[in-house]
């Protein structure tokens, strides 16, 4: 669970500080001697500056420079027969001395370059500053690797403004980098992602009986199986169920939910086939007033994409029976498709929470910390797996840690 994205964001933390080269500290150049000697070529008869040796690779200044003129003779050879020989006195600058210092240390920037060989410049021991351009750069990246992990794009958008504003113009030691990106992402992911109010504790303190829940979601999302699994745990804390099959078109819907109903052990309010769900559920909310229930839960019809007929359906079943709490089941897998259903849900009915199924099949894990941000409603659970008690509470706590870890 969580794979790919804990595998990003891995790569993002180590983007800024893997391949940071140390430089040595800088020592003071002790002071040299440094000979410049001349040639003499015999055949032109002239002085000729000898080619530089000295190679300095540090940065440096070079403070003072102190000269001394020697003289040097060159003894010509006489250009005609029984003629003296002429002497010609030449002068030619020496450097006798050269004092070298060492130059000022600047704080340096890390220059914006994300090219996965080539990160970061800075000094060992000092600190780095993260400019804008370093910062522009690297978000640039963190986005495309949260809109691979199914991140929705105003989420990424929004982390990315919070890791601006977090990062900008600070200074960070070296080998700190990779956990101060990190916990920065860390951070942002708090802030965006919400926990769902304790239901059981939210049912019990209304006083209601019976709360009423409907599920929504498209078919395939594991709405059915769902119901199942959140009536076993409401159970299993001394809460009294009874379901409700208004999903009166899907082949054997109804059998499927009564089937989980004698696992489970909760009664199933049903009606034949091409039944209208609304006098179904408005039935099955009476039954469970009579016989004191504490909880009823719907399960409603879905498709495959949205449907204009079966919206107007749900609406009628929300002014009839006006439920507690409206919650959309959807595939952790799903991405973007998840948001744009659920928006859609939420102008029809008004959506007031999520609970995501096949967690064990989503390595991504982008969508567990978007929902909240992206729909502006909370996680309540996730499931996985088969078994009746593969639901848990979402917490946020525990996704991050997953995602960290």
């Amino acid at each position: 669970m969580f794979d790919f994205l804990k595998k990003k964001i891995n790569e993002i933390g180590s983007l800024f500080s893997s391949n940071a080269k140390a430089e040595d500290e800088k020592k003071p150049i002790e002071e040299k001697i440094i000979e410049k000697p001349e040639i003499i070529d015999e055949q032109k008869r002239e002085i000729i500056e000898a080619p530089k040796e000295a190679i300095i690779e540090k940065p440096v200044e070079i403070k003072e420079i102190r000269k001394e003129e020697k003289k040097i003779i060159v003894k010509e050879t006489p250009e005609a027969k029984g003629e003296e020989p002429k002497i010609i006195i030449k002068e030619a600058p020496k450097i006798k001395e050269a004092k070298f210092v060492e130059a000022p240390r600047e704080e340096r920037k890390i220059a914006a370059n994300l090219d996965i060989v080539k990160h970061i410049t800075g000094t060992i021991t000092g600190k780095v500053v993260l400019d804008k351009k370093y910062i522009d750069e690297t978000l640039e990246n963190l986005e495309m690797a949260l809109l691979e992990s199914d991140v929705a794009l105003e989420v990424a958008d929004h982390i990315k403004e919070n890791m601006e504003k977090e990062m900008q113009g600070k200074s960070v030691y070296k080998n700190e980098l990779d956990s101060f990106i990190k916990n920065s992402i860390r951070d942002s992911l708090e802030e965006i992602m919400v926990d769902a109010p304790d239901l059981i504790s939210e049912i019990k303190k209304s006083g209601k009986k019976p709360y009423i829940i409907v599920l929504f979601g498209l078919n395939g999302s594991g709405k059915t199986t769902t119901l199942a699994k959140l009536a076993h745990m409401l159970k299993k804390n001394n809460l009294s169920v009874i379901a409700v099959a208004a999903d009166t078109f899907r082949a054997a819907s109804i059998e499927q939910l009564a089937h989980h109903g004698e696992k489970v052990g909760f009664e199933v309010i049903k009606a034949n086939y091409g039944s209208d769900p609304t006098a179904v559920t408005f039935d099955g909310v009476k039954h469970a007033q009579a016989k004191g229930i504490d909880v009823v839960i719907v399960d409603t019809a879905g498709r495959q994409n949205i449907n204009k007929n079966l919206m107007k359906e749900r609406e009628k079943m929300m002014r009839v029976i006006n439920p507690d709490l409206r919650l959309f089941i959807g595939e952790a897998i799903s991405g973007n498709a998840l948001y744009d259903a659920v928006r859609e849900y939420e102008d029809s009915v008004g959506i007031q929470g999520v609970i995501l199924t096949k967690m064990d099949l989503d390595a991504k894990g982008g969508t567990a910390i978007s929902v909240s941000k992206a729909l502006n409603v909370p996680i309540y659970f996730m499931t996985y797996g088969q078994k009746y008690d593969d639901i848990e509470v979402f917490k946020k706590e525990k996704i991050i840690d997953a995602v960290f870890e």
